[in-house]
């Protein structure tokens, strides 16, 4: 049956039941034992329920009927030109179902009176005696209010912290959902309510929502430089407790507790060995999390140099400045070239400036040994060193492989000196030990090889490489020619040689002969001679 109108009443009311047209007969409730007729009327509820309804007739026209019982009839009236039904003082038994039979021909107007009751017996299910409903993260929950109706049906209401989330009834309202970790210690409230109650029922709960770790790590900056302190600490919140939280390195662990709920794993000063994955751990008996952190220690660079040929060609060379630090961008600076006594020579440029190589064209072999000394790079990547420097540094001492070099002090004229014995002397630099030296006249022979004696001291000797001055090691080698007695100038040849070959120089000696009656200076050719040492 549908279209009932639902009337609520206190006892003591009055009400109007109206009929769309003009009534032949008002229908009521049956009251028990008075002999009234009586009619069957089906309808369904508003809680889709299919209720079944006695009725007898309660007026004819404008007429109350006569078989109603006097305590009923003296409450009810016709009025109005379409016969509507006044009922006053209505008291509990006049709850029922009330149908309008007019001349229109237009189905029956119906009216179900109900007497106002209050909802009672409000409760949430699965509550605790704190009253509290416990949950856990990511498994629904159903958070169930019930309380026993009243009329006119109430409305039950969820708030979630004083928010509405959801409104039904009557009787009964679920709010399912998924809770998460944010859902702990939340305030729900279920309210029930109707249009005749000045104040709602309520009732109040608290959330405990279990939940497995979340974990939270801090660090200043996962970039640091080496050599500064450093904290790495790791929070862990979850519902319950947790039992363990621990940090790792790799698959190591190096930090745990099972009472602080954070965790600070320390240095005083940090290092490159310290760099790598870092891992928090954290288990409870909900489940566990992890969070990993990648530490990066940043550090100045480590510089190597090494030294080859290109492209196989002898007479060019490559010198490369291999850098690593962290970060492994750098910037390359103008090399330089030192001698071995650490004498600056000059500055070279890099032909590769990402790279840090430097072709290096070598001078021709009578200058080759210009080209030896320290040759040293200077890089960056931004990172000083433990002792505040920004620029490294590597080196690498090349070594020419050449014959020997007669140094700039050489004189090609050397004078006869007073000594008994004429002498000879050069000075030679070389990459290598001397294996041989040898003298040998030119133009004329000397009176006997075995009368000459050879010196050798180790000395320091000051030469010029591309402009500038510098300290090499050098050899001092005398010959002392005895018993050479000549008059004039005579030319010697004087040859030293290394591993590497030999090389030449031409000195002229000059003699003074010295004559009672007169002093004067005389060259007298001799025979030639070869004279040899070593």
């Amino acid at each position: 049956m549908e279209d009932v109108g639902y009337i609520y009443f206190s006892t003591g009311d009055d009400i109007t039941l109206k009929c769309d047209c003009k009534a032949f007969f008002w229908n009521g409730p049956t009251l028990e034992n008075t002999g009234m007729d009586i009619s069957q009327v089906k309808y369904t509820d508003i809680n889709d329920e299919s209720q079944v309804w006695n009725v007898s007739i309660y007026t004819n026209g404008d007429t109350v009927a006569g078989t109603l019982p006097q305590t009923l009839s003296s409450r009810l009236h016709v009025i109005g030109n379409k016969f509507d039904l006044h009922m006053t003082n209505l008291s509990p038994s006049n709850e029922g179902l009330y149908t309008c039979e007019s001349e229109c021909g237009v189905s029956e107007n119906r009216f179900l009176l109900q007497i106002k009751t209050l909802p009672t017996n409000l409760e949430i299910l699965n509550v605790d005696d704190n009253y509290t409903v416990t949950g856990k993260e990511n498994i629904q929950l159903d958070l169930i209010c019930l309380v026993k109706s009243g009329k006119p049906p109430e409305v039950l209401t969820w708030r979630k912290n004083r928010t509405i989330i959801r409104q039904g009834g009557p009787s009964k309202l679920v709010y399912s959902f998924i809770p998460d970790k944010t859902d702990h210690q939340s305030v729900y409230s279920c309210e029930v309510q109707t249009s005749f109650m000045e104040m709602p029922l309520k009732m109040t709960i608290h959330l405990d929502i279990q939940y497995k770790p979340s974990i939270k790590v801090d660090v200043i900056d996962p970039l640091i430089e080496e050599g500064k302190p450093m904290n790495l600490c790791c929070s862990s919140r979850s519902n319950p407790k947790h039992s363990t939280i621990a940090w790792f390195k790799e698959d190591t662990q190096i930090l745990s507790s099972n009472s602080e709920s954070v965790v600070c794993y320390r240095w005083n000063n940090v290092s490159r060995h310290d760099t790598g994955n870092y891992t928090c751990y954290s288990q409870n008996r909900i489940g566990n999390a992890s969070s990993k952190l990648s530490l990066v220690i940043s550090y100045a660079p480590v510089v190597t140099v090494r030294f080859s040929k290109l492209h196989g060609d002898s007479t060019v060379g490559a010198i490369q400045c291999m850098a690593d630090g962290e970060p492994n961008s750098y910037n390359y600076y103008p090399w330089e070239h030192r001698s071995l006594f650490n004498e600056h020579i000059r500055y070279l440029g890099a032909t590769d400036t990402f790279k840090g190589i430097l072709q290096l064209p070598f001078a021709n072999i009578s200058n080759k040994y210009q080209d030896a000394g320290f040759y040293i790079c200077n890089v960056s990547n931004g990172i000083p060193d433990y002792y505040g420097n920004i620029f490294q540094q590597g080196r690498v001492y090349f070594e020419s492989k050449a014959p020997p070099v007669f140094a700039a002090i050489n004189t090609r004229t050397q004078g006869n000196s007073k000594e008994p014995a004429d002498e000879i002397k050069v000075f030679v630099s070389s990459s290598s030990a001397i294996n041989c030296y040898n003298i040998t006249t030119i133009g004329s022979v000397l009176a006997s090889s075995k009368n000459i004696d050879v010196k050798t001291n180790l000395i320091l000797i000051q030469e010029n490489y591309y402009g500038a001055n510098v300290t090499v090691n050098g050899t001092e080698i005398t010959f002392i020619l005895n018993g050479l007695n000549f008059h004039g100038s005579r030319q010697f040849n004087v040859t030293v040689c290394n591993s590497y070959g030999h090389s030449s120089f031409v000195v002229e000696l000059k003699s003074t002969v010295i004559v009672k009656d007169n002093i004067k200076n005389e060259t007298v050719e001799e025979e030639s001679a070869e004279i040899e040492g070593s």
